[in-house]
């Protein structure tokens, strides 16, 4: 009696459940348009969800690297609000995210940096930075792609990155001048682009710039750096420069 009652349960929790699998089986893919979808209608699906670009932030610096120490104020921390309101103009574009490699007061070594970058899938590194220069002559933003043209001395224990490939040079580059041209319509003095050996530059696989994004050692440029005003225009600039450079790449390499 008992494996009547079992058959006959069996048999009503299939007839229940047919109707879902149906219905489950009719619909179409979430990760592609139906097979019969009209060229049209894929492409119109891929534009309303565009391809994620992830952006890293790195903010310079961090934990016992004060970085500059002028007035009182230290690079670190100056950096580390730039890096906040960067990710916030970058996340307000449509496709856009953007990850920071440090999300406190936290030292972080050079090569780690690049790592992170690397681990999330990264499409671009920005690394911000101020300087410290006492010649008045020194201002303006400064946005550096790698190159040997300024030698870094390696940090004692640092672990040593080999140099990047040519073509990611070159597209590192690229990156850098849409930056640059960015920060010059925004109305934000902007020195010629630059090469350094930095470390966090020298990722084989992501573009990847340093800006130095003024002279806190200059009292006039200080003040400037200073503003919240100028910080909004200065993360909406380089924002936009990146968000310039990642629209040129091919179809296949936002993927």
């Amino acid at each position: 009696m008992s494996r009547i009652r079992l058959a006959a349960f069996l048999f009503a929790l299939l007839c229940a459940a047919l109707p879902l699998l149906l219905f489950a089986a009719e619909m179409p893919s979430s990760n592609s348009a139906a097979p019969g979808a009209p060229i049209a209608r894929r492409g119109a699906e891929e534009a309303r969800f565009p391809p994620i670009h992830v952006v890293v932030v790195d903010p310079g610096h961090g934990g016992k690297d004060l970085g500059a120490l002028i007035g009182g104020r230290e690079e670190k921390a100056l950096v580390f609000n730039l890096a906040l309101r960067l990710q916030e103009q970058l996340e307000r574009a449509r496709g856009f995210w953007a990850r920071l490699t440090r999300n406190g007061d936290v030292y972080l070594p050079l090569a780690e940096r690049v790592d992170r970058a690397q681990a999330v899938g990264g499409k671009a590194l920005v690394s911000l930075h101020f300087d410290d220069v006492r010649r008045s002559r020194w201002r303006g933003v400064k946005v550096y792609y790698y190159g040997r043209f300024r030698r870094i001395k390696p940090r004692p224990g640092e672990r040593v990155l080999p140099d990047p490939p040519q073509a990611q040079i070159a597209e590192s580059r690229k990156l850098a001048l849409r930056i640059h041209e960015a920060l010059r319509l925004n109305g934000i003095p902007a020195a010629a682009v630059d090469r350094g050996a930095f470390v966090v530059l020298k990722s084989p696989a992501i573009p990847s710039v340093l800006i130095e994004a003024g002279n806190l050692r200059d009292p006039l440029e200080r003040s400037r750096l200073e503003a919240p005003a100028h910080q909004e225009t200065l993360a909406r600039a380089i924002a936009q420069g990146v968000q310039s450079y990642l629209a040129e790449l091919p179809a296949i390499a936002k993927r």
